[in-house]
């Protein structure tokens, strides 16, 4: 069989297409709206090649997509913080007029409940972390990932500080709560 096909893009019996010409030089369709051009197996195998890079290619960018919104998660969350945050120092900032004002004014359970919710605020300030451990030659992080160093040694070593595949700050577990 001929390593050698032939195409034939244009229009044939009034529809747009692109179809196979058999070999045979008297077969060929010579259509005037056409054209003709001819495809070996070294580039039908490229093509494959070139269409399971594109595909790759697609996961990786599905990949970063979901990257970047864990990402954008984290940042409102943060936002949202920000804001519950400021709120309170408000709050705490109105209270401490008062209290200097008139310091019996303002019953103790008033200010027990203020710092009550500035402490569950602050609870909620702490970064979220990814714990990462070591296993054999990788490391194996909290979000169910593995992760190799070409060189070896700690991810801070490495200038990592932040886990690459959800975004949380990183937290090495030590050998002896291991």
């Amino acid at each position: 069989m001929s390593s050698v096909r032939t195409w034939y893009i244009g229009v044939y019996g009034g529809e747009a297409q692109a179809r196979t010409c058999s070999p045979h030089p008297n077969e060929v369709i010579r259509d005037r709206e056409g054209d003709t051009f001819v495809l070996s197996r070294d580039h039908m195998a490229r093509e494959a090649e070139l269409k399971e890079g594109i595909t790759k290619h697609w996961q990786i960018v599905c990949d970063q997509r979901a990257k970047i919104d864990a990402l954008q998660a984290l940042l409102t969350a943060a936002d949202e913080l920000a804001d519950v945050l400021e709120g309170l120092l408000l709050q705490t900032n109105e209270l401490l007029y008062a209290i200097q004002g008139d310091p019996g004014s303002v019953p103790s359970s008033a200010i027990d409940a203020m710092r009550g919710r500035v402490f569950e605020a602050l609870k909620r300030s702490k970064p979220p972390t990814c714990t990462w451990s070591e296993g054999g030659f990788s490391w194996h992080t909290g979000c169910g990932k593995e992760w190799q160093f070409t060189d070896g040694g700690l991810p801070a070593e490495n200038g990592m500080h932040f886990c690459h595949s959800c975004g949380k700050t990183l937290v090495v577990e030590s050998a002896e709560s291991a």
